[in-house]
């Protein structure tokens, strides 16, 4: 039973979404990397799906899911995972520099593969560091998986112009991406969303709780604060 999946004590234990987080794990893993942007009101889970999906418990990296994930990955060291909120200050300045500067300290302090850093380094651009890295990732038999919280923001305050949403475009072949947003991007800024890149996030309602894991998780509130049964 997946309905509650307690992660450690200083975790909160995450309810229900087994289908979607599934679509979302088999999807990013897949032979030709799937991007997805998960959509929803606020408060509606978007934020703990992330986290779910970042967890080294989770999904992604997880034993206990080691089904869910296609046989090239079952071995849970093959996928990194960079999770970023866009509100966060240095993703406000330059997002694409932030998740480059992410990656590759992700890289040189797990080293899951052996990274061509001299190849890196000549590289000024952001984008093309993010796609060299991912590009390595696949040589090695490894997939880079990107969640991006609060993505709406960017095209909200037009921190990324038509050219840098191009530049991420290329990405989406060598690496997956995650994006939460509180609408569909389309509805945000038509001009910004009729990038390329768009056309490939594929969007995920993110609806109400199943029956049965809303269940579980009042059962858990009223364990833990028995007062309030």
């Amino acid at each position: 039973n997946l309905l509650m999946k307690p992660l450690d004590q200083n975790v909160k234990p995450f309810f229900g979404r087994d289908k979607l987080l599934r679509e979302i794990v088999q999807g990013v893993l897949a032979a030709q990397p799937m991007d997805f942007a998960l959509v929803a009101p606020k408060f509606c889970g978007k934020t703990r799906l992330l986290e779910q999906l970042a967890a080294e418990n989770g999904p992604l990296q997880g034993n206990q899911y080691a089904s869910w994930r296609p046989e090239s990955f079952r071995n849970q060291s093959r996928v990194v995972v960079v999770s970023v909120d866009c509100n966060w200050p240095e993703a406000k300045q330059d997002l694409l520099k932030h998740l480059a500067d992410r990656l590759k300290t992700d890289l040189r302090e797990q080293k899951p593969f052996r990274v061509d850093w001299e190849q890196i380094n000549e590289e000024e651009s952001a984008s093309r560091q993010l796609w060299l890295l991912a590009g390595q990732a696949n040589q090695h038999g490894f997939r880079v998986v990107m969640l991006l919280n609060n993505f709406d923001s960017v095209m909200e305050n037009k921190r990324l112009d038509q050219m840098a949403l191009n530049e991420l475009r290329p990405l989406t072949t060598e690496l997956a991406l995650v994006v939460a947003t509180r609408q569909p991007l389309h509805d945000i800024d038509q001009e910004l969303a009729s990038s390329p890149l768009f056309n490939v996030l594929r969007p995920l309602f993110v609806g109400l709780l199943e029956h049965e894991a809303a269940a579980a998780w009042i059962a858990a509130y009223r364990q833990d604060f028995p007062e309030l049964a």
